[in-house]
């Protein structure tokens, strides 16, 4: 497995300085604090939701330190600093998933999460307020009816420890009215490695087979991702859209039921680049077949897919076309027209046939009149 590296920007004087994504990094990881460091602390904390902190390592001077945290987020935390410090944090490479405990409005048990999928070791973060002499206990079960206590908190921060269990909750005790309350419980884990709840993924979840086609009802959610979207405010509707496709692939669980699929909508974002800093994981559930008879088009897909609302760039009328070769060896056919067209603009998108009918041509590229097609496919 191949080694990855983080930088944290370090912020002069006092301060936070800005989150950096660390879900590709496994648990397991090397921090290594340099530069010019004269005076202050600087303190690396992790996160699963990029609200919540918790303190992983305090940093006096250069140096390095090992410690385990799987999580989504970190960042470098400033009291005093002079000089000019730095952060690099290493690990090798892994996908670090997230979820969230439900916390009940006051003493007793929130409701259960399935966390079947998730590997032995996991890292809770509990932010918001703890007041008085309230704490939270995350509780551990293998049949969702009898629970233990995995670990407590009695004010925020974070921990890590290795369980395998199938369902998680939160139990808060010492709850008194008036007193501030508002727990925020978050959990990341590494996925792919040993032991989810207690042996391999596939000995815990029945794997629902990759290559069937399900003809009817599906039920689809739909997730918005729109320019001029907030990854901070949004929540994915059409009326309050994500930012970024990486904010959107938070919201589609790893295990998706074979009667569920999951559209991320790109309506209006152009070319939208996959790197390095989004990760799109090896999502599992059936694959189907979705017909839209209003719209003259048919769907091939799996548990996660990626959609957008075609947009017309131009129509070819048939007096427009003055002629079609085609290449012997490629098949692609060149069909010649009286049109003007910025070259290359068209290079990708699709070519409909007459009346919107199911006859489409994939556009290998174009010219200021030339428009160069993939042999038909009947859609």
């Amino acid at each position: 497995m191949a080694n990855r590296s983080i930088s944290l920007p370090v912020v002069v004087g006092t301060g936070v300085g800005a989150a950096v994504d660390a879900s590709l990094l496994t648990a397991e990881k090397t921090i290594i604090c340099g530069g010019t460091f004269t005076k202050g602390t600087v303190t690396v904390e992790f996160s699963q939701n990029g609200s919540d902190w918790a303190p992983l390592r305090t940093f006096t001077k250069g140096g390095k330190a090992f410690r385990t945290a799987a999580c989504m987020w970190m960042r470098a935390r400033s009291q005093d600093v002079e000089g000019s410090p730095s952060v690099d944090v290493g690990a090798e490479e892994s996908s670090v998933s997230s979820a969230s405990l439900p916390t009940p409005a006051g003493n007793g048990v929130g409701a259960s999460v399935n966390v079947a999928a998730f590997g032995n070791l996991t890292s809770f973060v509990v932010g918001g307020e703890l007041g008085g002499s309230c704490s939270v206990t995350i509780e551990g079960s293998q049949d969702d009816v009898d629970y233990a206590p995995l670990t407590t908190f009695d004010d925020p921060g974070g921990e890590t420890l290795s369980a395998s269990v199938k369902f998680m909750r939160v139990r808060t005790t010492g709850y008194q009215a008036g007193v501030p309350y508002s727990p925020v419980v978050t959990l990341g884990t590494v996925l792919g490695g040993a032991g989810a709840a207690g042996g391999s993924l596939a000995e815990n979840i029945t794997m629902p087979p990759y290559y069937s086609s399900l003809w009817g009802a599906q039920t689809v959610h739909t997730i918005n991702v729109r320019l001029g979207g907030s990854d901070e405010a949004g929540d994915g509707s059409v009326g309050n859209p994500y930012a970024t496709l990486k904010r959107a692939l938070l919201d589609v669980p790893m295990i998706i039921k074979s009667d569920v699929t999951y559209a991320i909508d790109l309506t209006g974002m152009g070319v939208v680049p996959v790197d390095d800093a989004i990760y799109v994981a090896g999502y599992l559930g059936e694959g189907y077949t979705r017909y839209d008879y209003t719209k003259n088009w048919r769907a091939y897909g799996g548990a996660l897919n990626f959609q957008s609302e075609p947009v017309v760039l131009d129509t070819i009328d048939a007096g427009d076309v003055t002629g079609i070769v085609t290449d012997p060896d490629s098949t692609l056919k060149t069909y010649q027209t009286t049109k003007s067209w910025t070259p290359s603009a068209f290079k990708g998108a699709i070519a409909l046939g007459p009346d919107g009918s199911f006859e489409a041509f994939s556009i290998a590229d174009n010219t200021a009149t030339d428009l160069k097609v993939c042999s038909r496919y009947n859609l």
